[in-house]
């Protein structure tokens, strides 16, 4: 009893530490409710996503990451613009990672489908999610991947096949992976045209393999 007493204690104390004016003092406090996911914590975490401090940000997506609310979708979406790296790498880890709960999958893409999140106009697919492929960092297109399969949509293709040459050869892999798993045949004419050019022999198997899964998947003669 005691311990469930300190231990509510500390959660109040970290949720009213969020707003504190010294950095040190809310970092420790994101830190703490990352540690200790509380669902109490939800909306106080979600006003610390926009804290100056990228590390706080940080601690503090990741928090929200393991309570795993569906009402957190829209302001975690938020974080794929925000300019550190290893925040918009790990926005879209997070995003995949709440989407991964069945019980909340449909409310997830129904978030994403939003349509203030339109892409160009286009009512299919979300902006922040699909501006993902096209980050400079290869480490955020490779964690976006999982996230965009989730949105199964035809609009999403032409973006997919754009990533074929991805400069980043585990990216190119498992985006070939997904092509497989959405049995996208569009692309094996792009794959074909890869596995004429490419030199190296082990990706050379792995385009082949890919090119015939795809076609058998999609019912595709050879």
């Amino acid at each position: 009893m005691e311990q469930n007493k300190i231990h509510e204690f500390n959660l109040i104390k970290s949720i009213n530490n969020l707003n504190h004016k010294n950095k040190k003092v809310r970092l420790k406090a994101a830190q703490w409710l990352m540690e200790n996911p509380n669902k109490k914590a939800v909306n106080p975490l979600i006003e610390a996503l926009k804290d100056e401090d990228c590390e706080v940000r940080l601690c503090s997506l990741l928090a929200l990451r393991y309570i795993r609310d569906p009402t957190t979708i829209d302001p975690i979406l938020l974080m794929l613009k925000d300019d550190e790296e290893e925040i918009r790498m790990e926005a879209a880890e997070t995003l995949f990672y709440i989407g991964e709960s069945r019980e909340i999958e449909e409310k997830f893409i129904d978030h994403i489908r939003d349509p203030s999140w339109y892409y160009e106009g286009d009512p299919s697919v979300v902006a922040p999610v699909i501006d993902l492929l096209y980050d400079k960092s290869w480490r955020v297109r490779y964690r976006s991947l999982k996230l965009i399969s989730k949105v199964n949509d035809p609009k999403i293709v032409e973006h997919l096949i754009k990533m074929i040459n991805d400069e980043k050869q585990i990216v190119r892999i498992t985006l070939y992976d997904i092509l497989e798993e959405l049995e996208i045949s569009q692309a094996i004419e792009p794959l074909k045209e890869l596995y004429e050019e490419e030199e190296d022999e082990d990706m050379r198997v792995i385009l082949k393999n890919r090119i015939n899964r795809i076609k058998k998947r999609t019912h595709e003669k050879p």
